[in-house]
């Protein structure tokens, strides 16, 4: 029985060393998200009392048919299942969802890669899981604030995309076992998502999460932020700890631990700076 059971894993880790499969799997979670997110939690959830369009009495006075050609004119537009301007935010829109795209599919090939050579540490895999909801969230708001030619926040938002970017990128790196986590990792991870917690904390996560001041999707969008915020503060400490047999109180030295307090009180002081 066991060795039907080692067969079939070893079965598995070469299909997923396949380049086909790495690419399918890439593929499918690219059209799961966009489907859970506006199929089931906004269409099912959120705003299911939302009557349907009609699709032969409709008109859109706003859209200028240039991507049709010759083909149609604002004289005469019909039901169309998507609309889209021949503008600079479209242009921004098809850019930054390129860049998502690709950034997204490359890190799943990676991943399935380095399960595959037996390199995966699994503890940096659930933190790059749950970094997926503050990075889609981020991609649906450039899309909103481009969409909508509304920009109030988005200096605000572009602060908290950069820090996890940078957060994600070293995650990245600590996922495979042949990399040794450094410190300068560890303080880059922790600084910025101790930043996070506190900056999110002042402006709405503790008011609309401890307090119950807000509605329902507003607390489930704070917990989708905080949660990973604090996994990616306690699983890499573990990991630091583990790989280097230390004990928390010498987790860093009194050098490095000056560096944190440092990198941290920085980038609380640039994020609320930016937040004004």
């Amino acid at each position: 029985m066991l060795s039907v059971f080692i067969d079939s894993m070893e079965r598995f880790k070469m299909l997923c060393g396949s380049f086909y499969t790495q690419c399918l799997v890439g593929f499918c979670l690219l059209i799961i998200l966009p489907y859970f997110h506006i199929g089931i939690l906004y269409s099912k959830l959120w705003v299911p009392d939302k009557k349907p369009v009609s699709h032969d009495d409709c008109t859109c006075s706003c859209w200028d048919t240039i991507f049709k050609g010759s083909y149609e004119s604002q004289m005469r537009v019909g039901y169309k299942h998507m609309y889209f301007n021949a503008t600079k935010q479209t242009f921004m829109m098809w850019t930054i969802t390129m860049a998502a795209v690709l950034g997204f599919y490359e890190v799943v090939k990676h991943l399935l890669r380095l399960h595959v050579e037996g390199n995966l540490r699994y503890s940096m895999l659930f933190l790059l899981l749950l970094d997926i909801h503050p990075h889609y969230y981020s991609w649906w708001g450039y899309l909103n604030y481009f969409n909508d030619d509304f920009y109030s926040q988005f200096v605000h938002q572009l602060f908290f995309t950069v820090t996890e970017l940078i957060s994600s990128v070293i995650v990245v790196r600590m996922c495979s076992s042949n990399n040794s986590i450094t410190p300068h990792q560890l303080i880059g991870v922790l600084s910025i998502n101790i930043v996070h917690i506190l900056i999110g904390g002042l402006d709405q996560f503790f008011k609309q999460l401890l307090f119950m001041d807000g509605q329902t999707f507003q607390r489930m969008r704070n917990l989708g932020f905080i949660i990973p915020d604090l996994f990616h503060i306690i699983i890499p400490i573990l990991a630091y700890k583990k790989s280097r047999s230390l004990t928390c109180c010498k987790l860093l030295t009194r050098k490095e631990s000056i560096c944190l307090t440092c990198l941290t009180i920085a980038l609380f002081l640039l994020g609320k700076s930016i937040l004004k």
